[in-house]
Protein backbone atom coordinates (compact mmCIF):
# COMPACT_ATOMS: atom_id res chain seq x y z
CA UNK A 1 0.00 0.00 0.00
CA UNK A 2 2.96 2.38 0.62
CA UNK A 3 4.40 1.13 -2.54
CA UNK A 4 1.11 2.28 -4.30
CA UNK A 5 0.73 5.68 -2.63
CA UNK A 6 4.40 6.33 -3.53
CA UNK A 7 3.96 5.48 -6.95
CA UNK A 8 0.56 7.65 -6.78
CA UNK A 9 1.84 10.74 -5.49
CA UNK A 10 5.11 10.60 -8.15
CA UNK A 11 2.59 10.39 -10.98
CA UNK A 12 0.45 12.92 -9.38
CA UNK A 13 3.52 15.32 -9.06
CA UNK A 14 4.21 14.76 -13.01
CA UNK A 15 1.30 15.21 -14.23
CA UNK A 16 1.25 18.93 -12.15
CA UNK A 17 5.13 19.47 -13.59
CA UNK A 18 4.11 18.39 -17.52
CA UNK A 19 1.35 20.94 -17.29
CA UNK A 20 2.81 23.81 -15.74
CA UNK A 21 3.61 26.01 -19.11
CA UNK A 22 6.91 27.18 -17.22
CA UNK A 23 10.54 25.39 -17.63
CA UNK A 24 10.71 23.68 -14.43
CA UNK A 25 14.06 21.76 -13.47
CA UNK A 26 14.97 19.89 -10.29
CA UNK A 27 18.70 19.11 -9.22
CA UNK A 28 20.66 17.47 -6.54
CA UNK A 29 23.19 18.40 -4.18
CA UNK A 30 25.56 17.23 -7.05
CA UNK A 31 24.03 19.29 -9.57
CA UNK A 32 22.45 16.22 -11.14
CA UNK A 33 19.05 16.64 -13.19
CA UNK A 34 16.36 14.64 -11.18
CA UNK A 35 13.20 15.85 -12.95
CA UNK A 36 12.49 18.42 -15.45
CA UNK A 37 8.91 19.55 -17.48
CA UNK A 38 8.22 18.97 -20.76
CA UNK A 39 8.98 23.08 -21.51
CA UNK A 40 11.91 22.67 -19.52
CA UNK A 41 13.39 20.00 -22.33
CA UNK A 42 11.63 22.11 -25.24
CA UNK A 43 13.58 25.35 -24.42
CA UNK A 44 16.96 23.89 -23.18
CA UNK A 45 16.67 21.38 -25.44
CA UNK A 46 17.44 17.97 -24.20
CA UNK A 47 15.78 14.56 -22.99
CA UNK A 48 15.12 14.26 -19.38
CA UNK A 49 15.05 10.45 -19.31
CA UNK A 50 18.69 10.93 -21.26
CA UNK A 51 19.90 13.61 -18.81
CA UNK A 52 18.85 12.24 -15.64
CA UNK A 53 21.75 11.75 -12.79
CA UNK A 54 23.74 13.66 -15.35
CA UNK A 55 25.71 16.78 -14.22
CA UNK A 56 24.53 19.93 -15.62
CA UNK A 57 27.72 21.07 -17.55
CA UNK A 58 27.12 17.33 -19.67
CA UNK A 59 23.71 18.87 -21.38
CA UNK A 60 23.76 22.68 -20.49
CA UNK A 61 27.40 23.70 -21.51
CA UNK A 62 27.37 26.70 -22.81
CA UNK A 63 23.89 27.61 -20.84
CA UNK A 64 24.26 30.42 -18.17
CA UNK A 65 21.62 28.44 -16.23
CA UNK A 66 24.04 25.92 -15.31
CA UNK A 67 26.17 28.60 -13.69
CA UNK A 68 23.00 30.31 -12.04
CA UNK A 69 21.90 26.73 -10.39
CA UNK A 70 25.58 25.79 -9.38
CA UNK A 71 26.08 28.83 -7.23
CA UNK A 72 22.58 28.85 -5.78
CA UNK A 73 23.53 25.12 -4.36
CA UNK A 74 26.74 26.33 -2.82
CA UNK A 75 25.28 29.78 -1.50
CA UNK A 76 22.69 27.89 0.53
CA UNK A 77 20.11 30.88 -0.39
CA UNK A 78 16.66 30.08 0.45
CA UNK A 79 15.48 32.31 -2.93
CA UNK A 80 17.09 33.53 -5.58
CA UNK A 81 15.34 35.45 -8.90
CA UNK A 82 18.09 36.56 -12.04
CA UNK A 83 17.00 37.36 -15.51
CA UNK A 84 18.23 35.32 -18.18
CA UNK A 85 18.40 35.78 -21.54
CA UNK A 86 18.39 32.31 -23.75
CA UNK A 87 18.98 31.72 -27.45
CA UNK A 88 14.92 30.67 -28.77
CA UNK A 89 15.07 29.30 -32.32
CA UNK A 90 17.49 31.81 -33.25
CA UNK A 91 16.06 34.52 -31.71
CA UNK A 92 16.88 36.35 -27.80
CA UNK A 93 14.01 35.36 -24.99
CA UNK A 94 14.29 36.74 -21.99
CA UNK A 95 12.94 34.80 -18.74
CA UNK A 96 12.43 35.35 -15.30
CA UNK A 97 14.43 33.07 -13.54
CA UNK A 98 13.58 32.02 -10.01
CA UNK A 99 16.08 29.41 -7.83
CA UNK A 100 14.67 27.96 -4.50
CA UNK A 101 17.01 25.98 -2.52
CA UNK A 102 15.69 23.20 -0.23
CA UNK A 103 17.62 22.57 2.98
CA UNK A 104 17.13 19.62 5.24
CA UNK A 105 17.01 19.91 8.89
CA UNK A 106 20.83 20.25 9.27
CA UNK A 107 20.85 23.17 7.00
CA UNK A 108 22.50 21.37 3.87
CA UNK A 109 21.23 22.06 0.56
CA UNK A 110 19.40 18.51 -0.87
CA UNK A 111 18.04 20.13 -3.73
CA UNK A 112 17.77 22.98 -6.01
CA UNK A 113 14.78 23.75 -8.22
CA UNK A 114 14.67 26.47 -10.76
CA UNK A 115 11.88 27.89 -12.31
CA UNK A 116 11.86 29.74 -15.81
CA UNK A 117 9.31 32.09 -16.56
CA UNK A 118 9.27 33.73 -20.04
CA UNK A 119 8.74 37.59 -19.77
CA UNK A 120 9.78 38.42 -23.75
CA UNK A 121 6.48 40.02 -24.47
CA UNK A 122 6.81 42.29 -20.89
CA UNK A 123 10.34 43.03 -22.41
CA UNK A 124 9.08 43.98 -25.52
CA UNK A 125 6.47 45.90 -24.62
CA UNK A 126 8.51 47.81 -21.84
CA UNK A 127 10.89 48.55 -24.39
CA UNK A 128 8.49 49.74 -27.32
CA UNK A 129 6.86 52.23 -24.29
CA UNK A 130 10.23 53.22 -23.59
CA UNK A 131 11.21 53.95 -27.28
CA UNK A 132 7.45 55.79 -27.76
CA UNK A 133 8.58 58.37 -25.02
CA UNK A 134 11.99 59.25 -26.07
CA UNK A 135 10.33 59.71 -29.53
CA UNK A 136 7.69 61.91 -28.47
CA UNK A 137 9.51 63.76 -26.28
CA UNK A 138 12.24 64.45 -28.90
CA UNK A 139 8.70 65.20 -30.94
CA UNK A 140 7.45 67.82 -27.98
CA UNK A 141 10.86 69.49 -28.03
CA UNK A 142 10.96 70.70 -31.86
CA UNK A 143 7.34 72.48 -31.71
CA UNK A 144 8.06 73.84 -28.22
CA UNK A 145 11.38 75.22 -29.25
CA UNK A 146 9.84 77.16 -32.13
CA UNK A 147 6.91 78.64 -30.08
CA UNK A 148 9.63 79.79 -27.47
CA UNK A 149 11.95 81.20 -30.05
CA UNK A 150 9.02 83.10 -32.31
CA UNK A 151 7.55 84.67 -28.68
CA UNK A 152 11.10 85.99 -27.60
CA UNK A 153 11.21 88.03 -30.93
CA UNK A 154 7.75 89.08 -30.64
CA UNK A 155 8.51 90.45 -26.87
CA UNK A 156 12.20 91.35 -27.83
CA UNK A 157 10.12 93.88 -30.85
CA UNK A 158 12.42 91.70 -34.08
CA UNK A 159 8.54 92.19 -35.71
CA UNK A 160 8.29 95.62 -36.63
CA UNK A 161 5.87 95.53 -38.89
CA UNK A 162 1.66 93.96 -38.86
CA UNK A 163 2.94 91.50 -41.57
CA UNK A 164 5.70 90.24 -39.72
CA UNK A 165 4.05 89.49 -36.65
CA UNK A 166 1.20 88.39 -38.22
CA UNK A 167 3.53 85.25 -39.78
CA UNK A 168 5.31 84.89 -36.22
CA UNK A 169 1.77 84.52 -34.47
CA UNK A 170 1.29 81.93 -37.53
CA UNK A 171 3.99 80.09 -37.06
CA UNK A 172 3.33 79.89 -33.23
CA UNK A 173 -0.34 79.00 -34.04
CA UNK A 174 1.14 76.34 -35.96
CA UNK A 175 3.46 74.66 -33.97
CA UNK A 176 0.75 74.83 -30.68
CA UNK A 177 -1.73 72.94 -32.85
CA UNK A 178 0.79 70.64 -33.89
CA UNK A 179 1.81 70.20 -29.90
CA UNK A 180 -1.88 69.58 -29.53
CA UNK A 181 -1.64 66.54 -31.83
CA UNK A 182 1.01 65.01 -30.41
CA UNK A 183 -0.90 64.91 -27.11
CA UNK A 184 -4.19 63.91 -29.12
CA UNK A 185 -1.70 60.79 -30.03
CA UNK A 186 -0.87 60.03 -26.47
CA UNK A 187 -4.43 60.31 -25.37
CA UNK A 188 -5.36 58.11 -28.32
CA UNK A 189 -3.21 55.51 -27.12
CA UNK A 190 -3.68 55.52 -23.94
CA UNK A 191 -7.97 55.32 -25.12
CA UNK A 192 -7.15 52.23 -27.23
CA UNK A 193 -5.46 50.45 -24.56
CA UNK A 194 -8.14 51.07 -22.06
CA UNK A 195 -10.94 50.08 -24.16
CA UNK A 196 -12.57 52.97 -24.44
CA UNK A 197 -11.52 54.44 -27.90
CA UNK A 198 -15.12 54.97 -29.73
CA UNK A 199 -15.44 55.46 -33.32
CA UNK A 200 -17.70 57.83 -34.25
CA UNK A 201 -18.58 56.61 -37.91
CA UNK A 202 -20.56 58.79 -40.63
CA UNK A 203 -21.21 60.07 -44.22
CA UNK A 204 -18.74 62.50 -44.74
CA UNK A 205 -16.21 63.93 -47.77
CA UNK A 206 -12.27 62.94 -47.84
CA UNK A 207 -11.22 65.33 -50.23
CA UNK A 208 -12.68 68.42 -47.45
CA UNK A 209 -10.81 66.41 -44.79
CA UNK A 210 -7.90 66.56 -47.09
CA UNK A 211 -7.79 70.05 -47.54
CA UNK A 212 -8.40 70.93 -43.76
CA UNK A 213 -5.46 68.73 -43.29
CA UNK A 214 -3.06 70.70 -45.77
CA UNK A 215 -4.30 73.70 -44.39
CA UNK A 216 -3.50 72.62 -40.76
CA UNK A 217 0.19 71.75 -42.32
CA UNK A 218 1.00 74.66 -44.51
CA UNK A 219 2.65 76.62 -41.55
CA UNK A 220 4.78 73.66 -40.80
CA UNK A 221 5.71 73.39 -44.61
CA UNK A 222 6.33 77.31 -44.92
CA UNK A 223 8.97 76.88 -41.82
CA UNK A 224 10.61 74.18 -44.03
CA UNK A 225 10.11 75.83 -47.46
CA UNK A 226 8.10 73.08 -48.37
CA UNK A 227 5.40 73.51 -51.09
CA UNK A 228 2.20 71.87 -50.26
CA UNK A 229 -0.67 71.22 -52.67
CA UNK A 230 -3.66 69.45 -52.04
CA UNK A 231 -6.02 67.89 -55.12
CA UNK A 232 -9.40 70.05 -56.24
CA UNK A 233 -12.51 68.42 -54.59
CA UNK A 234 -14.27 65.88 -56.65
CA UNK A 235 -17.52 64.56 -56.41
CA UNK A 236 -18.88 61.05 -55.43
CA UNK A 237 -16.22 61.33 -52.72
CA UNK A 238 -18.08 59.64 -49.60
CA UNK A 239 -16.75 57.60 -47.21
CA UNK A 240 -17.77 57.03 -44.03
CA UNK A 241 -15.84 56.38 -41.03
CA UNK A 242 -14.49 58.70 -38.08
CA UNK A 243 -13.93 62.26 -38.87
CA UNK A 244 -10.93 63.07 -36.29
CA UNK A 245 -9.30 59.53 -37.03
CA UNK A 246 -9.54 60.19 -41.04
CA UNK A 247 -8.08 63.58 -40.17
CA UNK A 248 -5.10 62.20 -38.15
CA UNK A 249 -4.62 59.53 -40.32
CA UNK A 250 -4.21 62.31 -42.94
CA UNK A 251 -2.16 64.90 -40.71
CA UNK A 252 0.25 62.13 -39.59
CA UNK A 253 0.65 61.37 -43.54
CA UNK A 254 1.54 64.97 -44.25
CA UNK A 255 3.64 65.24 -41.37
CA UNK A 256 5.78 62.70 -42.22
CA UNK A 257 6.22 63.64 -45.90
CA UNK A 258 7.36 67.44 -44.96
CA UNK A 259 9.70 66.20 -41.98
CA UNK A 260 11.09 64.27 -44.60
CA UNK A 261 11.04 66.11 -47.28
CA UNK A 262 14.25 68.46 -47.64
CA UNK A 263 14.27 71.87 -47.90
CA UNK A 264 12.92 73.67 -51.17
CA UNK A 265 11.04 70.42 -52.02
CA UNK A 266 7.40 70.04 -52.87
CA UNK A 267 4.37 68.07 -51.28
CA UNK A 268 1.00 66.76 -53.08
CA UNK A 269 -1.24 64.72 -52.39
CA UNK A 270 -3.30 62.98 -55.62
CA UNK A 271 -7.01 61.78 -54.26
CA UNK A 272 -8.96 59.21 -56.26
CA UNK A 273 -11.55 56.73 -56.20
CA UNK A 274 -10.58 53.27 -57.16
CA UNK A 275 -12.68 50.64 -58.83
CA UNK A 276 -15.14 49.81 -56.40
CA UNK A 277 -15.91 53.37 -55.59
CA UNK A 278 -13.62 53.78 -52.07
CA UNK A 279 -11.69 56.54 -51.81
CA UNK A 280 -8.03 56.17 -51.54
CA UNK A 281 -5.44 59.23 -51.09
CA UNK A 282 -1.39 59.32 -50.95
CA UNK A 283 1.08 61.53 -50.88
CA UNK A 284 3.89 62.24 -53.31
CA UNK A 285 6.94 63.63 -52.05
Amino acid sequence: LQLQLLRRRKSGIEAILNSIHDAVLVCDDQDRLILANPAAEKLLGFESEKAALKPLKDYLADNPLADLIIRARSSKVRHVRHELSLNRSGSTAWFDCLLSSVLDDSGQVISVVAVLHDITREKEISQAKNDFVSHVSHELKTPLASINAYAEMLVDGEAQDEATIRQFCEIIQGQAQRLNRLIEDILNISRIESGLMKVNRQNLSLALIIRDAVEMMQSYAQEKNITLTAPAPILCDQVYADRDMMMQVVVNLLSNAVKYTPAGGSVSVQFDMNEIGRASCRERV
